[in-house]
């Protein structure tokens, strides 16, 4: 056991309305038609995490923007129902995330439309007033792309940030842009733990400087990420990758599809642990849902490997059904079940 005791947790990032349709005939074509087999409309993207996180039994408080629109008055009545505290903001030209998904031949495509909106920092600074904890200016001075009006969050408070302390919540958010960083930044200097999930974008964030590869990975308590993107972002593979990471403070989870997951605890701590065996139907969301897993073990204080197994239980699950949440556990209890039954290897050096 770490030690640790049991934390709140705070998603913050962009929620998507996924349209999914499973075991499409082909690929369609411009001038043509092509038929599914099943379809799903689900919230989808950092929406997937909390949700879990919540089933889980973590206190979770999911902080994202939404349109005003059928949409998002869908995905409204979806995740107020989650078991999680729901903080909207209203996206600035009224719609909401959409992502269409076509998955065939055990992979998948995305077509995406996204609405004018706040980003993290905003986000974050939108929770932070609700509660009277404003600090470090109003909504309108911190957002980088100078677009947001006041949503009606609630005043922003007198407290001293300086003097302003959180360390009872951990926040979560996915590393899309620099506001992302700008934002973990900022929860680690009011005393929150923090995590990110590592997307495609964040490559070249990565190389480009934007977000600065060796500030992340000290900066940052875990982090979150699939192995071909660990790999392009290292340049290396398997053990090398590996040692890259060992020598950051952060800890870091390598999700490797159905081979299960790899697990980075310091310069002489690795582990491995094979995926649950499951029938596969969409690997959509299966990152997020791993995440989830992962910070319910962490939250509550397991160890590593239980951490791990709940990750690799939670995003093998995830994979039985459309989307990234009707699959997974519908309880920490099950999961934990579940977890016990997969194999984690230690390899100490």
């Amino acid at each position: 056991m770490r030690g640790m005791g049991a934390k709140k947790a705070v998603v913050v990032g962009l929620t998507f309305l996924d349209n999914i349709f499973f075991d499409i005939d082909r690929f369609p074509e411009l001038g043509t038609e092509s038929f599914a087999k099943g379809h799903a409309v689900t919230a989808g993207g950092i929406a997937i995490t909390a949700v879990n996180l919540a089933r889980l039994g973590v206190p979770t408080t999911l902080v994202t923007s939404l349109g005003d629109d059928v949409f998002g008055r869908f995905l409204r009545e979806r995740l107020a129902g989650a078991g999680l505290e729901l903080v909207t903001v209203l996206t600035l030209d009224g719609r909401t995330n959409q992502s269409v998904a076509i998955v065939a031949a055990g992979d998948r495509g995305f077509l995406t439309v996204l609405a004018e909106q706040f980003d993290e920092v905003g986000l974050l600074q939108t929770w932070l007033e609700a509660r009277g904890w404003g600090g470090e200016g109003s909504l309108a001075e911190i957002n980088s792309a100078g677009a947001v009006r006041s949503q009606g969050a609630g005043g922003a408070g007198s407290s001293d940030p300086g003097s302003l302390s959180l360390s009872d919540y951990h926040l979560h958010l996915g590393l899309n842009n620099g506001s992302a960083w700008q934002a973990a930044q900022r929860a680690r200097r009011l005393g929150m733990s923090v995590s990110v999930s590592i997307s495609h974008p964040s490559i070249e964030l990565i190389r480009q400087g934007v977000v600065p590869e060796g500030a992340l990975w000290n900066g940052v308590d875990l982090v979150f990420l699939n192995e071909q993107e660990a790999e392009a972002i290292t340049g290396r593979t398997g053990s090398e990758m590996l040692a890259v990471f060992g020598k950051a403070s952060a800890v870091t989870a390598v999700t490797r599809g159905e081979l299960g997951a790899w697990l980075v605890a310091g310069e002489d701590l690795w582990f491995s642990c094979e995926a649950l065996k499951v029938e596969a139907v969409d690997s959509t969301g299966a990152g997020d849902a791993f995440a989830s897993g992962f910070l319910a073990g962490y939250l509550s204080g397991r160890s590593w490997e239980e951490c791990l197994a709940l990750g690799v239980v939670c995003g093998s699950r995830s994979t039985t059904a459309l989307g990234g949440m009707d699959g997974v556990p519908q309880s920490f209890e099950e999961a934990a079940q579940l977890a016990a039954t997969v194999e984690v290897a230690v390899r100490r050096y």
